[in-house]
């Protein structure tokens, strides 16, 4: 059949449905379509697979969809009328839509299906089409409603009354995919198989970046209304932050009936809950507000989010590429979604990570780190020892007998808890204490932090051995600084906690300071691993001749600045490790200011804030002067701004990366940290820097 007559065909059948279908825009042969819980997180076939058609309409919406089901009566429809109502991953198109209203009048749950298709081709030119369509659409009362075929798909044959499908008996004579046809046990298996795949890995794609909810955060910032200010603790509503900063729903409220904050109000609300109360309360709840898809993969809860990078009193990140031809600098922020059963002791609440990652040579490596680390972490796990560092050793060199102290001890008290009879135990022991096959071994942070580091390298590493189409390898490599915060207070977010806990793991040359909050000095909590350090000289040496000094005095290992790293693979043998140096630190609030304590015994670990850089800031500023700059600024957005800013100023030939972290030691309801008497030491140094750099560039001219 010639594909102008299947066309008018197709149009003829879909014209049963919508007598409003002008012409077919695209078609794919074999898609099937999965329902996403809610309440589970979790995905399920939905009962419908069989041919997609996306065509266009001659009245609102104008362009839609529709799935007519191969196994059953029921076929599925969607109106293409706005992004926010689809997401577009590499294996799934996820659409949402509207539903209009929950039995006996409660609030209905909208729904969100997950449109998989088989034919990969089909698959890209589909997700392109229908995010095309969507930008098109328009913003009526129609926009991301599930398309109910009962009266916008007019059946001739009787159509059903639920949203979102029909009962109609016509095959449409399209011709499917040759490998969807097939008879059981041939080609239709391996569609099958391929589709049971995509069905496991979208679980972790749900969770992933992709998808947009890495990066959520839930943790909870008072705020006052008018009604309420300080003194009236019942009354305070609570702001929660989830990639996000959101406002509870009050009870009986409608989820399409909410405010989001301007950036503005935000502020204005986050600076107002520590001084005086404000003409209205900027947190409107009967202002209309429209929820986003991708609010919809979190757990449920009565939450609208807004991007967290605009909340700049609390984090700031700033980067510039310098001198360089591209920027190799890479940073990550998010919140680890790590299972509840791995958690120990302060770790109970939300994990905050940090992250700030300097390639070199290429950017494939710290685009893999910074994409893929937070995943390592949460995913680590003690059975993956044994497997891990038989890999290393097998590449021989440095690491023929490597043995790092706390993995191998961890694999040995994984080893005693398995030689327990399995037989003595009852069933449901047996899967409380071996559920995910660890014998029932907690990790520490730090054994799971040092895993995470040495499998991220591991994987990046197999995977840049294998020649790709162009016969070339990956040879690039990355340093990186992570910071891991946490509340002691689930409750409590960890810049206003009375404790907190702060792990770091590093490898390389970025760094992390930390400045006290009585005295203003800085603290370095990483240390470089360069050559000349001399417990990575020690450690080398035994393996390895190749120290060299460049023409500027600086001390090399081979071709490589730094001896631990993760990637480079062409220094592997030799030593360059992706072994995290590890710290801990406690974190404590400062002590209030009509206690009748002067010092508390904690005021030592009381800071003000937190930085993370790369080092084109620290090979032209010292760290007390990138700490003295924050104090001069009243967010920690523009405090990292302005230390690139410096770095470029004092003459960096580096890409340059700055992120500031706010602790509890920041003063409530003071701006710039010097405006509260905090002392800035070198003032004068960076501005004579600055002056003499720009006095030595006019000579030059």
């Amino acid at each position: 059949m010639d594909p102008q007559t299947l066309s008018t065909l197709n149009l003829r059948v879909l014209s049963r449905y919508d007598p409003h279908i002008t012409h077919i825009i695209d078609v794919a042969s074999y898609v099937v379509l999965y329902d996403f819980s809610l309440e589970t997180q979790s995905w399920t076939k939905k009962g419908v697979e069989g041919t997609l058609f996306i065509y266009h309409r001659n009245e609102p919406p104008h362009h839609a969809f529709i799935v007519l089901n191969r196994n059953t009566t029921q076929n599925f429809g969607g109106v293409l009328a706005s992004p926010d109502d689809l997401q577009v991953t590499p294996e799934y198109i996820i659409h949402r839509a509207d539903a209009e209203e929950g039995p006996e009048g409660e609030e209905a749950e909208d729904t969100i299906t997950g449109i998989w298709i088989f034919e990969p081709g089909h698959r890209a030119r589909i997700a392109e089409q229908m995010s095309k369509l969507s930008r098109l659409g328009t913003t009526g009362p129609e926009r991301g409603k599930t398309i109910d075929v009962g009266s916008l798909f007019a059946s001739v044959g009787g159509a059903g009354t639920t949203a979102g499908s029909t009962n109609a008996g016509i095959v449409p004579p399209v011709e499917l995919h040759p490998t969807a046809r097939a008879e059981p046990g041939g080609d239709r298996v391996t569609a099958i198989r391929a589709e049971e795949r995509c069905l496991a890995q979208v679980r972790e794609q749900v969770m992933s970046s992709e998808m947009g909810v890495r990066s959520m955060w839930r943790y909870v910032i008072p705020i006052y209304p008018k009604q309420a200010w300080p003194g009236k603790v019942g009354h305070v509503q609570t702001l929660t932050i989830n990639t996000a900063i959101t406002t509870n729903r009050p009870p009986g409220a409608s989820s399409k009936h909410h405010h989001i904050p301007s950036i503005t109000e935000l502020e204005e609300a986050l600076i107002n809950h520590a001084g005086a109360p404000s003409n209205s309360n900027p947190l409107n709840p009967t202002a209309p507000h429209r929820r986003y898809l991708r609010d919809y993969f979190h757990p449920p809860g009565s939450n609208v989010r807004i991007p967290i990078l605009t909340a700049k009193t609390h984090l700031g990140v700033a980067t510039s590429r310098g001198n360089r031809l591209e920027n190799e600098d890479r940073s990550q922020v998010g919140i680890l979604e790590m299972p509840r059963g791995r958690r120990r002791g302060a770790w109970l609440g939300d994990i905050f990570y940090f992250s700030v990652v300097d390639g070199h040579g290429g950017h494939g490596c710290a685009d893999f780190i910074r994409n893929t680390l937070h995943s390592y972490i949460e995913r680590a796990d003690p059975s993956q020892i044994s497997d891990l560092l038989q890999n290393y050793r097998d590449r021989g060199g440095y690491f023929r007998r490597f043995e790092p102290k706390s993995l191998v001890d961890l694999q040995r008290r994984l080893d005693a808890a398995n030689k327990q009879s399995y037989v003595e135990l009852s069933l449901q022991r047996m899967l409380a204490r071996f559920g995910r096959g660890n014998g029932g071994v907690q990790m520490s942070m730090e054994e799971r932090l040092e895993l995470a580091f040495l499998k991220a390298d591991q994987v990046f590493m197999n995977g840049a051995t294998l020649q790709n189409a162009e016969r070339k390898r990956d040879l690039s490599g990355a340093v990186a600084s992570c910071a891991l915060v946490t509340s002691s207070d689930p409750d409590q977010p960890f810049w206003t906690a009375n404790h907190a806990e702060l792990h770091i793991a590093h490898v390389g040359d970025t760094r992390v300071l930390l400045c006290h909050a009585n005295s203003g000095k800085a603290r370095a909590v990483t240390v470089n691993h360069h050559p000349d350090n001399p417990l990575e000289s020690a450690r080398l040496r035994k393996f390895a001749s190749g120290f060299v000094t460049d023409s500027f005095g600086e001390e090399r290992f081979g071709a490589v600045a730094n001896t631990r790293a993760f990637g480079d693979v062409r220094w592997k043998r030799m030593g360059v490790s992706a072994e995290p140096f590890l710290q801990k630190l406690d974190l404590y609030a400062p002590s209030p200011k009509d206690s009748d304590v002067e010092h508390g015994p904690n005021e030592d670990s009381v800071y003000a804030y937190m930085v993370l850089v790369s080092d084109g800031v620290t090979s032209v500023a010292s760290d007390q002067e990138i700490i003295d700059i924050v104090k001069h600024h009243t967010t920690p957005s523009k405090a990292a701004e302005a230390i690139v800013k410096f770095a470029e100023q004092l003459g960096t030939d580096d890409n340059s990366t700055c992120m500031v972290v706010r602790l509890q030691g920041w003063p409530e309801g003071v701006g710039k940290l010097v405006d509260a008497g905090v002392e800035d030491f070198t003032g004068e140094l960076r501005g004579w820097r600055v002056e003499g750099r720009e006095v030595g560039g006019r000579r030059r001219q």
